[in-house]
């Protein structure tokens, strides 16, 4: 838990009165892993960070905090004992996140590898060319949250 917390903490932004944010509630009593992809724009930064994997507990986790918009992208994975990782596919719970537009189902490839990582580039496609030891990924969700929004989105539990 020590670790998750160290490695949420460098995944905050600038932390703003009213900051936009993107927490993540795990409505399943299975752990959920997680890389995402998010713009860093603290200190004036335009700057894609990809980081992972980040485990959830069951519960709520905020994931990410911005002064400004925040678009984020995420590959939910799950591990069964039977059957091992599966990249997990969900409906939206709340039909106004479909309809605000602020988190959406979407099919991109980008670069992670086993175990803890970060990398830091210019732009988002340039997550998609692979270095030694990365491989390609299925990212898909997009959170795209207005600033002064603090967004939530329900993961688990009977909308699998």
């Amino acid at each position: 838990m020590r670790s998750l917390i160290v490695f949420l903490s460098l995944l905050f932004l600038t932390s703003a009165a009213n900051a936009s944010s993107v927490k993540l509630c795990n409505k399943d009593d299975t752990p959920l892993r997680l890389a995402i992809i998010y713009q860093d724009s603290a200190g004036g930064s335009a700057d894609w960070v990809a980081s992972g994997w980040i485990t959830l507990p069951q519960g709520c986790t905020e994931l990410a905090k911005s002064p400004g918009a925040l678009d984020l992208y995420a590959s939910f994975v799950r591990s069964y004992k039977h059957i091992g990782d599966r990249i997990m596919h969900f409906k939206f719970e709340n039909a106004a996140d479909k309809s605000n537009q602020r988190a959406e189902t979407i099919e991109a490839f980008y670069c992670v590898q086993d175990g803890k990582f970060q990398r830091r580039l210019k732009n988002l496609n340039d997550h998609a060319n692979c270095p030694m030891n990365y491989y390609h990924q299925l990212f898909n969700k997009r959170f795209r949250v207005p600033k002064n929004i603090a967004f939530t989105l329900d993961i688990g539990g009977s909308s699998e």
